[in-house]
């Protein structure tokens, strides 16, 4: 317990000499303006992801939506050859 304790108090002490530092005239603005400029492209990109996972939630919903509907393709096919006449071109009869 002993050693946890100089740990900390020679980690306090050594935090008494340190002075803070002078920044140049215009720091704090120049420092916001990049910051600002940083939020003003992760705004874009964070729309476009989010345009990006519309369109692939909208494509695996019509995945879906399409393999669900084999019916309605043997539906067209009887429809389509329930009535229809096959034409033979190849025969010569008369």
């Amino acid at each position: 317990m002993k050693d946890k304790q100089d740990i900390i108090e020679r980690t306090l002490s050594s935090l008494d000499d340190i002075h803070p530092i002078v920044a140049p005239l215009g720091f704090e603005k120049r420092f916001m303006e990049n910051i600002e400029a940083q939020n003003h492209w992760t705004r874009y990109i964070r729309l476009a992801v989010a345009a990006m996972a519309i369109f692939a939630l909208a494509n695996v919903f019509t995945m879906f939506q399409l393999s669900d509907d084999s019916n309605q393709d043997t539906y067209l096919d009887e429809a389509y050859f329930a009535d229809s006449t096959i034409l033979n071109f190849t025969d010569d009869e008369q």
